[in-house]
C-alpha cells in the first residue's frame, strides 16, 4: 500500500473504499468529533466489510506513537492486539517483536527518498526532516519565496504574528517546541543574503533567455504607463519558443513573455521620443546594444504617444486587442453626436446611457448602506468595479438580484428604494444591454490571455461584425439600436486591423476559407491576400530573406571533380520565400499554428522565420497591465518617502516579487533611491 495517500492528525475518508489491502472508513467514538481515517485491515476477513459487526478505526489519542489498531461499533472502543507502520502501513502483530524494526528501516527510507526529492527552484521540500526535525535551510527558502512573491518587507520575519504562523502551519506536520523553532527560525540578515542571491540568479537566467531572441529579431515588445503613488513605466518582450512534450516528443511554440523593466518616471508629458527612449535604456541595461526598434513590433493601448511612437519608431503599432473590445463596447452604448445613426437609434441609446447610471448610482448608494448591504448576495456586496466592461457587470449583478432587491426595498431609505423600482421597471432594457455587451467581454477576457496571439485578431472582429449585422434585424428595438452602433463603432475601428494582422491569419494553416467572402459580403475594405503580401515583404526585408530567391548557380569547370561528376552534378535552386508563401496558401491542416510550424520547419524553412516572428506578438499588452498590481506591495506609502519634493532620510530598500507565469517563476527586483525626485527602477524578471 505504499501508494496510499499518508493520512494527517484526525483525518477521515467518508465511506468504506476497496483497496487490496484495506478499506477506508468512517466512526465515531463516543462523543467525540467525527474522526475520518484510513486503516489497513489486519485479519483475513474479507476487505471492505465489516468485521463481526465491527469496524475498523484508529485510536486517536496516540498519533505520534505507533498506534493500536481498534474495532468500533460506532458506541463503544474496543482495543485490539494489532499495530501498523505509519509509512507503509503494513500490520504487524503488538507482541510480534519486528514492529519497532520496521518503523526505523521504513523511516530511513522515507527520509532518503524526500532528501531526493526538490521542487522546480532547486529548494529542498518541507517534508526534509531529520528525526521529526526540519532544517534550518528548508525553512529559509520556504520564507524566501513567501517574500520574493509578495514584496512584502524584510522585517516580517521578525513580526511575531508572522511567526506564529509558520509554526503552526509546520507543527501540522511536525511536533516542534517552541525552543527548537526559535532555533530553526532564520533571521533577516539570511533572509535578505538569499534574496540577493535568488534575484540575482533569475535576473541573469531572463537576460541569457531574452539577449539571443532579441537580438535574431524574433522578439516583439509591449509597454504600459500606470500609476500607484507615481507614475511608472513597465516593458515587456514576447516572442515563441519551441517546447518538445517528454511523452510524444512533439514539438509545439510556446508564447513566452518576460519582463524587462518597471521604473519610476517624472516626464510630465508623454511623448513617442520619450517612448521609446525608455526602450532603448532598459535595451542597454540588458547589455544589448546596436538594436535598431524599426525591426520590432510594439504592442500598447491607443494613447496618441504610444500608436505614434509605434509608427515612428517601429516596425508598426499593434493595438492592444483587449483595449479595442472596451473602446467599441463603450461606442456602442454612447450616443455620440457625430455617429451616422438614425435619430431612433440615437434616442434609443440616450435611453440605454440613463439606465447605465442609474444601475451605477444604485450600485453605488447600496455599498454606502451597510445595514442594507448585509442583507445582499456577496456579488451585491463585494462588487468591486473593474477596467473593463465594469458596468456590464454592474448590470448583470443587478439582474441577477433583482428580485432580492425588490425584497429589501421596503428597508431601504426613500430615494434609495426610488432608485430600486426605476432599475425594475427597465429590466427589459437592461436585459438588451447585458445580451449586447455579452460579447465584447468573453472577447475581452479571451484577449486578455498571454497566451493568444496576433492571428485570431481579424476572424474575431469580422465575427462580430457579422454578428451585429444580424442582429440589426431583431425584433427588439433596443437591440436593434444597440446591434446598430456596435456596427458603427467596429467599421470605425478596423483602422486598428495592420497588414500584420493580415498575414498572422494568413498564416495559419486553419484559416477558414470563407472569410474573404464574408469581409467582402459586409462591403468591408480588407482585401486580406493583398495586405498580408505587404507584409510579407516588409518582414522580408527585416530578416534579409530574398522575396524570389538567388538565380541557380552555374557549373564549375575549374573544379577539380572528374569529367563525370561535373557533368551530372545537379545544383537545384534554392526555393524562394514567395514559392514558398505561395505553396503554404494551397495547405489546409488540422494542426493549431502552435503544433504546425514548429513540426514543418523543414517545409517551408525561410517561411517559418517570418511566421515566428509574427506569432511571437501578443494580441494585447494586459501582461504588463497586470504588473502595476504588484506595485501595491512594493510601492507603498509607508515604504518610501517621495513627496512634495522633500528630502527624508532614508536607507535603499530592495524587495523582489515572485509571480508564477507559464509554468514559471518571475522575480520583479525593486530598488528605491533614497533621493527625492529621483527614479526607482523596477526590474522584473
Amino acid at each position: 500500500m505504499s501508494n496510499c495517500p499518508s493520512p494527517s492528525t484526525n483525518e477521515l475518508f467518508d465511506a468504506p473504499s476497496v483497496s487490496d489491502s484495506g478499506i477506508w472508513v468512517e466512526c465515531e467514538i463516543g462523543d467525540l468529533q467525527k474522526h475520518h481515517m484510513i486503516m489497513m485491515l489486519g485479519n483475513d476477513e474479507t476487505p471492505g466489510q465489516p468485521v463481526n459487526g465491527y469496524r475498523v478505526a484508529r485510536n486517536p489519542a496516540n498519533f505520534d506513537s505507533m498506534p493500536d489498531l481498534c474495532l468500533t461499533d460506532g458506541k463503544s472502543l474496543i482495543t485490539t492486539k494489532y499495530v501498523f507502520c505509519r509509512f507503509c502501513y503494513k500490520i504487524y502483530s503488538k507482541n510480534g517483536g519486528q514492529a519497532s524494526v520496521h518503523r526505523r528501516e521504513c523511516e530511513i527510507k522515507e527520509m532518503d527518498k524526500k532528501k531526493n526529492n526538490t521542487d522546480s527552484m532547486g529548494e529542498t521540500l518541507i517534508g526534509e526532516c531529520s528525526k521529526g526535525k526540519l532544517e534550518k535551510s528548508t525553512i529559509q527558502h520556504i520564507i524566501t519565496k513567501y517574500i520574493l512573491k509578495s514584496g512584502v518587507a524584510l522585517n516580517v520575519v521578525e513580526n511575531d504574528a508572522f511567526q506564529d504562523l509558520v509554526f503552526d502551519l509546520l507543527n501540522i506536520n511536525y511536533n516542534l517546541s517552541e525552543d527548537c523553532f526559535e532555533k530553526i527560525m532564520p533571521k533577516r540578515k539570511s533572509i535578505r543574503d538569499l534574496v540577493e542571491k535568488e534575484a540575482t540568479a533569475a535576473i541573469k537566467a531572463v537576460r541569457d533567455v531574452l539577449k539571443p531572441e532579441i537580438l535574431s529579431k524574433m522578439a516583439s515588445f509591449s509597454c504600459d504607463f500606470g500609476r500607484n503613488h507615481t507614475d511608472f513605466f513597465c516593458l515587456k518582450s514576447s516572442f515563441v519558443q519551441i517546447v518538445t512534450d517528454q511523452n510524444t516528443n512533439r514539438k509545439s511554440w510556446e508564447m513566452k513573455i518576460y519582463p524587462m523593466c518597471m521604473q519610476v518616471v517624472n516626464e510630465s508629458s508623454k511623448t513617442s521620443v520619450f517612448v521609446a527612449k525608455l526602450i532603448q535604456e532598459q535595451l542597454k541595461n540588458m547589455e544589448i546594444t546596436n538594436v535598431n526598434l524599426n525591426d520590432y513590433f510594439l504592442i500598447a493601448d491607443a494613447a496618441a504617444y504610444n500608436r505614434k511612437a509605434g509608427e515612428d519608431h517601429f516596425i508598426t503599432f499593434i493595438r492592444c486587442a483587449a483595449h479595442m473590445m472596451n473602446i467599441i463596447a463603450d461606442r456602442t452604448t454612447v450616443p455620440y453626436s457625430k455617429s451616422k445613426l438614425s435619430s431612433e437609434d440615437k434616442s434609443k441609446l440616450c435611453d440605454v446611457r440613463s439606465t447605465l447610471k442609474d444601475c451605477n448610482e444604485l450600485m453605488k448608494n447600496i455599498k454606502k448602506k451597510f445595514y442594507i448591504r448585509s442583507q445582499l448576495p456577496k456579488q451585491v456586496q463585494t462588487h468591486v468595479e473593474t477596467r473593463f466592461l465594469s458596468y456590464k457587470k454592474v448590470v448583470d449583478s443587478v439582474i441577477e438580484n433583482a428580485d432580492v432587491l425588490l425584497k429589501f426595498k421596503y428597508m431601504m431609505e426613500p430615494d434609495l428604494a426610488d432608485d430600486v423600482t426605476k432599475v425594475s421597471q427597465n429590466m427589459k432594457t437592461l436585459r438588451s444591454i447585458t445580451s449586447t455587451l455579452k460579447i465584447f467581454d468573453e472577447l475581452c477576457v479571451f484577449f486578455q490571455s498571454d497566451s493568444i496571439q496576433i492571428h485570431v485578431v481579424v476572424p474575431c472582429v469580422i465575427g462580430m461584425l457579422k454578428h451585429f449585422e444580424a442582429q440589426k434585424l431583431s425584433n427588439d428595438e433596443t437591440l436593434r439600436s444597440l446591434a446598430s452602433a456596435a456596427v458603427e463603432a467596429l467599421r470605425f475601428n478596423m483602422h486598428d486591423l495592420t497588414d500584420f494582422h493580415c498575414l498572422g491569419y494568413m498564416l495559419d494553416p486553419r484559416r477558414p476559407q470563407t472569410l474573404q467572402a464574408d469581409i467582402d459580403a459586409l462591403k468591408v475594405d480588407l482585401d486580406l491576400k493583398s495586405r498580408a503580401q505587404n507584409a510579407l515583404e516588409k518582414l522580408a526585408n527585416i530578416l534579409n530573406i530574398s522575396m524570389n530567391g538567388n538565380p541557380p548557380s552555374r557549373p564549375r569547370y575549374d573544379s577539380p571533380d572528374s569529367f563525370l561528376a561535373k557533368c551530372l552534378r545537379r545544383e537545384s535552386p534554392k526555393m524562394s520565400l514567395q514559392i514558398e508563401y505561395n505553396h503554404f496558401l494551397t495547405v489546409q491542416s488540422h494542426l493549431e499554428v502552435e503544433e504546425f510550424w514548429p513540426t514543418n520547419e523543414h517545409n517551408f524553412p525561410q517561411l517559418y522565420n517570418i511566421a515566428r516572428k509574427v506569432m511571437g506578438i501578443v494580441a494585447s499588452e494586459s501582461s504588463t497591465e497586470r504588473s502595476f498590481s504588484l506595485l501595491r506591495n512594493i510601492y507603498r506609502e509607508n515604504r518610501r518617502k517621495l513627496e512634495n519634493g522633500e528630502s527624508h532620510t532614508r536607507q535603499s530598500q530592495e524587495s523582489r516579487v515572485w509571480s508564477k507565469k507559464q509554468g514559471r517563476w518571475v522575480c520583479i527586483h525593486v530598488h528605491r533611491s533614497t533621493q527625492p525626485n529621483s527614479s526607482s527602477t523596477i526590474s522584473e524578471f
